[in-house]
């Protein structure tokens, strides 16, 4: 009977690893290094019979099976989204693996905490997938590892030593493009894998070099309008139910022999499948970037929408963490939306197509994700706005959850001044009033014939804010109706009536001659009467939009 082990790797503490600085080239450095730990480098840890065909590349061989093929020590089952599970013939070559994968992770991205876990079982008794299948079980042991693992502690500077000034620890190189600042470790090996970052960003957007662009390597190259404080937007966006989409398809493949290699087929497929789809919407997120760029004819300025100024042919957006269903970039402040809503779009369409061609009886890749968007100035501390970010994603993730069905969905938050506490502290000091919530946020992506909190109509009322006749160049009155929206409904109505010619743009009422807020499809009629809905949970339909005004640039779907 063929015994294997499943291996499981993880890295942990991405997020304080990746976004503790604010210099963006650590950034781009740190990503790369938590990709290659569980893609390239785990794969030139491999032995050589496996049965990976390019180790940069990861292509794997798929007509070599572990269980038929006895020259083969190990076979990669799948790796995406950070995410490794690789079977091995023997535990003493899975103790081997990790031991060279772990040497070489301390040589080039020292600081970064790799944790593996190994199963062993019976290829024709044991069951990879099911509820307590073999994934299950390694994925619960790597589990425990992570919490009960010691912390590691860097060692401090012993005698006369230099601070880095990211991360205070003993300094042992010096950076040439800082002039010469002496910098730690991990800080050095982060900045000397900016390199093959770019490499692999050039490759998965290829549409941005012919046309004569650069992608940036420093926060001061996105470019901002003079005279304007310049912004940034973090926005981090991840598949909904992956996880879930994973453990039900362990379920249909529940029985050892036979059953376990066309798991590991499926879950391949699925893995290779969304890695594909949201690549081709980071394209085709970077296809509309590019699109609305077009020269002043009096300046000559390059300019994103005509709102946007390039510095040079740099893009004011850098995507930092891509390779799986979770995607990370940063751009403008003023972009941030747009192009979140650009990706979200796309991924749903490519998902789509890509569930038309699929070898694996009825799998189904048709996803849906959400994204959160933290506008923040552009050297605010970038840690907290990647986490503030994170949280904005869950946000909308637990409005998905709450309506009960599957859709994408947005949330953001526009820190103009400092953020103190969590996302929920924020919202109850700053954004809940006597009345009710002065958000709407979250939004559905789509239009919803159930659901008026939708990006379209935030959108639509926006930019009637924004550009429309009755408030285009009318600060104090949008000034006056926010404190209105504030004060609550009946602040709203006296607002309304001191300004008659505001006129009801809801075609479907007979009385539309009266004075009345923004329209709102599907929304309830005491909007635009009141700007607050009814009813116990009371909400405002206006407040997010005028806050929204000057951050939002509309980009034109290519």
């Amino acid at each position: 009977m063929p015994e294997f082990v499943l291996t499981a790797l993880d890295v942990t503490g991405i997020q304080r690893y990746i976004f503790a600085s604010n210099r963006l080239q650590e950034n781009i450095g740190a990503s790369e290094l938590v990709f290659r730990a569980t893609n390239q480098y785990a794969f030139w840890a491999l032995p050589q019979e496996c049965n990976v065909l390019d180790r940069e590349t990861g292509l794997l061989d798929e007509a070599r099976h572990l269980e038929k093929d006895n020259s083969l020590v190990a076979e990669v089952m799948y790796a995406g989204g950070g995410n490794v599970l690789i079977l091995f013939r023997s535990l003493p070559q899975a103790q081997q693996f990790v031991s060279q994968l772990s040497k070489k992770l301390i040589e080039v991205a020292p600081g970064l905490e790799l944790l593996a876990a190994h199963v062993l079982f019976d290829w024709d008794k044991h069951s990879i997938g099911g509820l307590e299948g073999v994934r299950a079980q390694v994925l619960e042991k790597l589990n425990r590892v992570k919490h009960e693992r010691s912390i590691s502690t860097p060692l401090q500077g012993l005698g006369v030593t230099v601070a880095c000034q990211s991360t205070g620890l003993a300094a042992v190189a010096l950076n040439p493009l800082r002039n010469n600042q002496p910098v730690a470790a991990p800080v050095a090996a982060k900045l000397e894998a900016v390199k093959d970052a770019h490499k692999r960003l050039s490759k998965a957007l290829p549409q941005i070099k012919p046309q004569g662009y650069r992608i940036p390597f420093e926060f001061d190259k996105f470019g901002r309008s003079e005279g304007e404080i310049s912004y940034i937007a973090v926005v981090h966006a991840d598949g909904n139910n992956m996880g879930a989409q994973v453990d039900q398809l362990a379920q249909r493949y529940a029985q050892p022999g036979t059953g376990n290699r066309a798991y590991i087929a499926a879950i391949r497929e699925f893995s290779q499948k969304i890695n594909e789809a949201a690549l081709a919407a980071l394209q085709d997120t970077v296809k509309v970037l590019l699109a609305a760029i077009s020269e002043d004819q009096q300046t000559k300025q390059k300019m994103v929408a005509g709102v946007v100024p390039l510095q040079g042919r740099w893009l004011p957006f850098r995507p930092l963490v891509f390779g799986g269903d979770d995607v990370t970039f940063v751009c403008d402040g003023r972009l941030g939306l747009h192009l979140a809503v650009e990706y979200l779009a796309a991924f749903e369409r490519r998902s789509q197509e890509l569930s038309q061609n699929v070898k694996t009886e009825g799998l189904n890749l048709a996803a849906h994700a959400c994204a959160g968007i933290a506008v923040v100035k552009s050297h605010y501390p970038f840690a907290r706005a990647y986490s503030l970010a994170e949280q904005l994603c869950s946000s909308a993730k637990s409005y998905v959850r709450l309506k009960g069905t599957d859709f994408s969905a947005l949330d953001w938050h526009f820190a103009a001044s400092g953020l103190l506490g969590s996302l929920n502290d924020i919202r109850r000091s700053q954004y809940e009033v006597k009345t009710g919530k002065l958000y709407l946020r979250p939004v559905r992506l789509q239009a919803n014939g159930n659901d008026w909190r939708t990006w379209p109509n935030f959108s639509q009322v926006t930019l009637e804010f924004k550009n429309g006749d009755q408030w285009a160049d009318k600060k104090n009155k949008v000034i006056k109706l926010r404190q209105a929206l504030r004060e609550g409904p009946v602040a709203v109505a006296q607002f309304l009536r001191a300004y008659p010619d505001l006129k009801k743009e809801d075609l479907k009422e007979e009385n539309s001659d009266r004075s009345g807020l923004p329209a709102l499809l599907q929304a309830p009629h005491e909007l635009t009467d009141t700007g607050w809905t009814e009813g116990p949970d009371r909400i405002c339909g206006y407040f997010d939009a005028i806050e929204a005004a000057d951050f939002f640039t509309p980009l034109k779907a290519v």
